[in-house]
């Protein structure tokens, strides 16, 4: 059995690099490290160290925006206009959590709703979770792998990230970028893997709480493993579009194309349904084929290409 996952580019399946197979005892020695430098380091870390860590982090991701966009196309064949988007995004919601940094904080109320308790006040402290899991998909892999460990850094977590064994690459991108940054050592491991590799992660006991992005059946699968651990899921969507008979047709169209073939369709967010009112139905459905008719499909690098190829 190969200890490799080679990446091939969907857009001419040209090997783009290799990373190595996750064994058990490669996912304990991360888990162990993480849960060290939780211990030692990460939940010691003050607020203000925490903002700096993520506020740097978005500055790398703006310095390097390019050279992730690109990666980005190639391991996923994401067209490069939406690659780029994917960046600011990931940049926004990382600057977003930097903020709220600031803001983790408790609650004191007074505590005398019974007699026994007058005179009395409680108050709420908000504590790290520990190691945290993140399992993410390839669609978008850097903004919900971010999506997972910017929270968790703002609140002085550390976790072990299994990025999708289709766009690794980028995970290792911000493996460099989390490193120059001077985010503490073993505060996010990054492992590579097979559903053994991902099993062995969720079943671990130091692994507080698992947080991941897919399919509904592993969604279940991983639900029946983890036990009483803290989870969330982001399990997809059936999104759909209403198009009423006072609506702008033009930008409906619009939306439509955006959020259905935006990534060939290939995301949660996408819209899966069209639902029309008879009154525009025939005038909407002639914008929409029209602007179809004019995408342009072609190698996902080229910045005038609308549609790229399909993962696989």
């Amino acid at each position: 059995m190969s200890t490799y996952i080679d990446v091939m580019s969907p857009i001419d399946q040209n090997r783009l690099g290799s990373v190595p197979i996750a064994s058990v005892k490669k996912v304990n020695t991360a888990v162990a490290k993480a849960k060290t430098c939780f211990r030692q380091t990460a939940r010691k870390l003050s607020p203000y160290q925490r903002y700096e860590i993520l506020t740097k982090i978005c500055e790398a991701f703006e310095a390097r925006r390019d050279e992730i966009a690109e990666m980005i196309t190639r391991e996923s064949g994401k067209i490069i206009r939406d690659s780029q988007g994917e960046i600011l995004r990931a940049v926004s919601l990382t600057r977003y959590a930097a903020e709220e940094v600031k803001r983790i904080h408790g609650e004191i109320f007074p505590y005398d709703i019974l007699d026994t308790h007058t005179g009395k006040t409680a108050y709420v402290e908000r504590h790290p979770i520990g190691v945290i899991a993140a399992i993410t998909p390839f669609n978008f892999p850097i903004n919900t792998v971010m999506h997972k460990l910017a929270p968790a850094i703002a609140g002085g977590n550390c976790c072990v990230l299994k990025p999708s064994p289709k766009t690794p690459l980028t995970a290792e991108i911000l493996r460099d970028i989390f490193s120059s940054v001077g985010l503490p050592d073993g505060m996010v491991e990054i492992i590579h893997g097979n559903k053994e590799t991902g099993e062995a992660l969720v079943t671990h006991p130091d692994v507080r709480m698992v947080s991941f992005t897919g399919g509904v059946p592993i969604g279940e699968h991983i639900a029946k493993l983890t036990g009483l651990k803290k989870i969330t899921m982001e399990l997809g969507c059936n999104g759909a579009l209403v198009v009423m008979p006072d609506a702008n047709l033009n930008d409906a169209a619009q939306t439509a194309i955006d959020q259905g073939l935006g990534t060939c369709g290939q995301r949660c967010t996408a819209v899966k349904r069209l639902f029309v009112h008879k009154a525009v139905k025939a005038d909407f459905t002639k914008i929409l084929l029209g602007k179809v008719k004019a995408l342009v499909i072609g190698n996902p690098l080229n910045p005038k290409t609308d549609i790229g190829p399909m993962i696989n």
